[in-house]
């Protein structure tokens, strides 16, 4: 089975924003799955609004049985 890697990608500035704010950045699956802009996009919006992405902030804790559980250390 060939192994895929996740290659990291430098912050924009929204994204920076939304992590110096929050204090998290976007989940495993948001940056694997969602184009930049539709990051940036869901970065904004949440920074503009003052509250956090939802999915983002609490991914950290919810075991969802895949393979992207292991960034998290969830096992």
């Amino acid at each position: 089975m060939p192994i895929r890697e996740l290659k990291p990608r430098p912050l924009s500035p929204a994204l920076r924003q939304y992590k110096e704010l929050f204090g998290h950045l976007p989940s495993m699956e948001s940056l694997k799955f969602l184009t930049q802009d539709e990051l940036e996009a869901k970065a904004f919006a949440a920074v503009k609004a003052g509250k956090p992405v939802e999915s983002w902030k609490n991914r950290g804790s919810i075991k969802m049985g895949t393979n992207l559980d292991g960034f998290y250390d969830l096992k």
